[in-house]
């Protein structure tokens, strides 16, 4: 790594001190004067969601730890309790029930993948918690090597990020509330039935725990998602910065400092994709299928009421657009940032002259060349979800391709259900026209 003389903003090695490992995970979060990073990994461990060692600590620190481990826990029996729920109430339906009936179990049938997306996240953000804090150890460190500008970048988009998500959530959460359109204590006394146990109970009840569990939980998840997204756009700008040297410096610096700088960042990079891909695989699949399932409520039962249309197009922009971006698009840039890469090394290293301060004949400068456009060219090059896949643009053309076939497909069925019941209806017009005489 180049000194002030790259014009890199390097900070003292007090600034970059940070706590050992402890059977190899961090004992303390990296103690920093302040990265949006950090911050967050500390909010994630006093909610337990990130916890690492054994809590050793006063009794009363003991009581709030436990208490927030039976939040989590009641947390994971809401999501049985509401998948069990479903499942009951589909195998209740007979073939009389109502299209109300039906049209409500179908309706609520993508909170299913909303509460798996949710548990699975925050289940999986528990389990790696030793890698998540050495990921985020290692990101903070890479934040402090570049200039400041790359850390109020990162600052910026993850708080932006922070704020719309909590308007998204209590927008949605007033419009589920006022789409009953009816007065406040009449809604709240409203009779539901839980197929679960056969008895109706008032909805006040039910909406009780959902605000206390589900919404909270859903809040957490995507803040766990952001919070990967922020890691993603800090080894992106990163990147970056290594981008802006092999311009300004060409050569001197792809055989000076370049490798050292690629490796350190291609290992974050793949350490970071190992702990999250299955995250990010997970809520690529319950995004796109509550998209396809607001995107079949518009389709098949139509908007309804402005208020039911302005929450049904509020999940869909969420879902189909909202939440993958948040995520998709740091992956997205980094891969762009890689591409880059490739293109400005072996743009470089294509011209024979020799460095100045390069130690070493003309046949030692090729041969190093060639294992460095190896190095930069057959490595992987782009985050992944679970390994199924990478993330790149062609994420973008999936989702439409996706979101669009299904709502076509849709349209034909819809059709041609209309097109059967016009015929229905003629016939059996006829037949009553045939029948009066």
């Amino acid at each position: 790594m180049q000194s002030e003389t790259d014009g890199i903003a390097v900070e003292s090695d007090q600034t970059n001190e940070f706590h050992g490992l402890v059977n190899g995970c961090p004992r303390t979060i990296p103690q920093q004067p302040y990265t949006i990073v950090t911050e967050i990994t500390k909010f994630l461990c006093k909610l337990q969601i990130l916890c690492c060692s054994k809590f050793k600590g006063c009794s009363r620190q003991l009581i709030c730890v436990t208490i927030v481990h039976l939040y989590l826990l009641m947390i994971l029996a809401h999501t049985i309790f509401y998948i069990l729920e479903l499942g009951f109430g589909y195998a209740s339906v007979g073939r009389d029930a109502s299209i109300g009936t039906l049209k409500d179990i179908v309706y609520n049938s993508r909170y299913t993948f909303m509460v798996l997306k949710s548990a699975i996240i925050m289940v999986s953000f528990r389990m790696r918690s030793c890698s998540i804090l050495a990921v985020a150890e290692n990101v903070v460190k890479e934040l402090y090597i570049w200039p400041v500008d790359t850390r109020r970048t990162v600052s910026r988009v993850t708080l932006t990020l922070v704020c719309i998500l909590l308007i998204f959530a209590l927008s949605w959460e007033v419009m589920e509330f006022i789409r009953w359109e009816t007065e406040f204590l009449e809604t709240w006394m409203l009779p539901v039935t839980l197929s679960m146990i056969g008895q109706k109970i008032p909805l006040w009840r039910l909406l009780a725990a959902w605000y206390t569990l589900a919404t909270p939980i859903n809040i957490l998840m995507n803040v766990c998602m952001i919070y990967y997204a922020s890691i993603v756009l800090s080894i992106y700008l990163s990147w970056k910065s290594v981008n802006r040297l092999i311009k300004r410096q060409g050569k001197q610096y792809i055989f000076d400092g370049f490798e050292a700088d690629w490796e350190r960042l291609r290992n974050l990079a793949e350490s970071a994709d190992d702990t999250f891909a299955i995250c990010v695989f997970v809520a690529w699949v319950a995004d796109i299928a509550c998209a396809v399932g607001y995107l079949g409520s518009v389709v098949i039962y139509g908007g309804g009421r402005p208020i039911e249309q302005a929450y049904t197009i509020l999940g869909l922009f969420i879902h189909a657009i909202w939440n993958p971006a948040c995520y998709l698009i740091p992956c997205i840039l980094f891969h762009e940032e890689m591409a880059q890469t490739q293109r400005l090394v072996i743009s470089a290293t294509q011209n024979g002259d020799q460095p100045e301060r390069y130690n070493g004949s003309f046949q030692d400068m090729i041969l190093h060349s060639s294992l460095i456009l190896q190095k930069v060219a057959y490595r992987p090059e782009a985050f992944t979800a679970w390994k199924f896949f990478f993330v790149t643009r062609n994420m973008i053309l999936t989702i439409s391709t996706v979101l669009v076939s299904y709502a076509l497909v849709l349209v034909q069925l819809v059709g041609r259900k209309q097109d059967v019941q016009g015929v229905v209806n003629l016939i059996n017009e006829k037949m009553n026209y045939s029948g009066s005489f």
